[in-house]
């Protein structure tokens, strides 16, 4: 009946600016196959194969994901072991140090301890006196008054009942 011919116009299909002539015909080419129809259309029933590798790439990825997270969560782990490792070396260095510096000190002070007891078991009656005496009232006189020996004796009432008296 009419005199145009009863033919589709199909524009061209350019690719995009940017991006890869050589990608772009390969998705041409694949849109082509899978349009087995030739009606510019890829409808459900010609996607089988595709599906299949789509389904098949996003398992492979989810898996990787899965796969990357575990190795990301086994470096974190490593790497927590490791700072727990250095601070329990430091600590072992610390205590070993502050042991040291205890023993030195208590061995120190036992040292100056012993040399008072050699001290005061080296004393005669006249050298025990003096050192009483010094003690008491902060010098070596032969008089103690009361209120330098009741600051001597406050904190020793304890020790009143073992005092012997010399009639």
């Amino acid at each position: 009946m009419g005199s145009w011919p009863s033919k589709n116009r199909v524009d061209v299909l350019t690719c995009p600016e940017g991006y890869s002539k050589e990608n772009f015909q390969k998705i041409c080419a694949l849109f082509d196959k899978l349009d087995q129809d030739s009606n510019l259309g890829v409808s459900s029933h010609e996607l089988s194969d595709i599906v299949e590798l789509h389904i098949k790439n996003c398992l492979i990825r989810l898996r990787a994901r899965i796969a990357g997270a575990q190795q990301d969560k086994e470096r974190e782990v490593q790497q927590l072991d490791e700072a727990f490792n250095d601070k329990v070396s430091i600590m072992r260095t610390e205590l070993e140090a502050a042991k040291n510096t205890l023993n030195h000190r208590q061995s120190t002070e036992s040292k100056r301890i012993e040399k008072q007891i050699a001290y005061y078991s080296g004393l005669d009656e006249t050298g025990k006196c003096t050192a009483f005496m010094k003690v008491v009232s902060g010098s070596s006189e032969d008089v103690i008054d009361f209120e330098s020996f009741f600051e001597y004796m406050k904190h020793r009432t304890d020790d009143i009942s073992n005092i012997t008296y010399k009639n």
